[in-house]
């Protein structure tokens, strides 16, 4: 779903997104080629947005939209931004942080050790092997727990964040002192490689922190129960989270209501596609059906036709052999070939075989007008000078194509149209 905008946002609100964008990069890692890959965008278009400059239209772009889901940001939150009800982005991943480490433990028998009784195993990198521990609390807690006594110990050591961060950087990995404000204020993921290398400075581990109030060895402050303001950052923290979390539960049971709709209507369509298709097919064939049905009428009313007038000719013929003379006899019968003309022998045979004039001109290369006339009987539209062999040519090419005998049309043509040549 498309994000919804509007003009006229305070400019420093956007140089408060661009640095919200630039911040949550950075937090996992990535250049701005790699956000740009990422969210389709140039990585001029990146720096531009980082850099909080406003559009021209005043209005969300839709390659802001893209780095908003490429940062796994919850719909909204762009706009929240520019409309400046949120002022920094929590990182939302930063719920699935210590699930990297804490895992539960159901291959051991509950309550076998003090450790196992917790039911948790926690495995840091590059370890060989589970350690089963007790934690108060697993997941996100279990990282809140983790950077509460991280600052805690800092603290006993008398180390400023900055400080700490020199620490850290001396070790190979370079932590901001702002991204660890953000850490200690849980707007800021813990990287399970951070949280290692930041026990280490200390020089502790990831461990003992979880568990230190369960080892004799840790120092009071480490063990204390949290104070009442820690406990209001956690609570903060958590309903941070809660939000995060919820945000993603209600776009996703938005995007999966949509999604259902989408497939109810498809389904509306594809029966409806489904149904027209039958009916149309149906239709079909019964037009075709009903084709074929006409075309046998049709040749059947044709022999009816030729029966009869031929069965008129043989009486004209025995009445002529009876009462006229050899030379009215055969005019008689050229009159009689008449009834039947070539032309309307022709224009039988393309009816037959279910062709348009139209059609038959494609398949023969002969000129409609042409194949119209010889149908009427009228070959006066033929070249005067060897109209004869035009006309043998063209009776030729029409008999091939209507399967009709050429030796019958064109005898009855030279019967119609040269009487004289016919009787030689």
């Amino acid at each position: 779903m498309s994000e919804s905008v509007e003009a006229g946002w305070p400019e420093e609100n956007w140089v408060r997104l661009g640095e919200q964008i630039a911040e949550a990069r950075k937090r996992k890692g990535w250049d701005q080629q790699e956000l740009a890959n990422r969210s389709a965008n140039s990585p001029n278009t990146i720096s531009n947005y980082e850099r909080g400059r406003v559009p021209r239209s005043r209005r969300v772009p839709p390659g802001v939209i893209r780095v908003q889901q490429a940062l796994s940001w919850p719909p909204g939150t762009v706009l929240d931004v520019l409309h400046g009800k949120v002022r920094e982005v929590p990182d939302y991943a930063q719920f699935e942080l210590f699930n990297e480490y804490v895992e539960v433990k159901t291959s051991r028998p509950r309550g076998s050790s003090g450790q196992d009784e917790a039911g948790m195993a926690l495995r840091g990198p590059g370890a060989g092997s589970a350690h089963l521990l007790e934690l108060p609390a697993s997941g996100p807690m279990a990282e809140d727990t983790f950077v509460r006594r991280l600052m805690r110990l800092r603290e006993a050591q008398g180390l400023s964040l900055k400080q700490l961060s020199e620490r850290v950087a001396a070790k190979g990995v370079h932590i901001h002192p702002h991204d660890l404000t953000l850490i200690a204020n849980g707007r800021r993921a813990l990287r399970p490689a951070e949280a290692d290398v930041l026990a280490k400075a200390l020089g502790t581990t990831v461990q003992d922190l979880l568990l230190a109030d369960l080892q004799e060895k840790s120092s009071d402050a480490l063990r204390a129960p949290s104070t009442e303001h820690e406990l209001e950052e956690q609570v903060r923290a958590a309903e941070e989270r809660l939000f995060a979390v919820s945000s993603f539960m209600n776009e996703a049971a938005r995007r999966l209501t949509a999604a259902h709709e989408r497939l109810a209507v498809a389904a509306r369509e594809l029966e409806a596609a489904r149904n027209a298709a039958n009916a149309a097919r149906a239709v079909y064939q019964d037009a075709e059906a009903e084709k074929a049905d006409l075309q046998h009428q049709y040749t059947y009313l044709l022999g009816r036709i030729d029966s009869l007038r031929a069965a008129k000719k043989a009486e004209t013929g025995q009445q002529g052999r009876l009462g006229q003379s050899h030379t009215e006899e055969k005019r008689g019968s050229v009159l009689d070939l008449g009834e039947i003309t070539v032309g309307s022998m022709l224009q039988r045979g393309r009816l037959g075989s279910g062709l348009t004039v139209e059609e038959l001109q494609k398949r023969t290369r002969i000129p409609a007008g042409v194949i119209t006339a010889i149908e009427s009987n009228d070959f006066s539209r033929l070249p005067e000078r060897g109209r004869q062999a035009h006309a043998h040519a063209h009776i030729q090419t029409l008999s091939e194509v209507l399967g009709m005998d050429y030796a019958a049309l064109v005898k009855r043509y030279d019967a119609q149209e040269h009487p004289g040549q016919s009787e030689v």
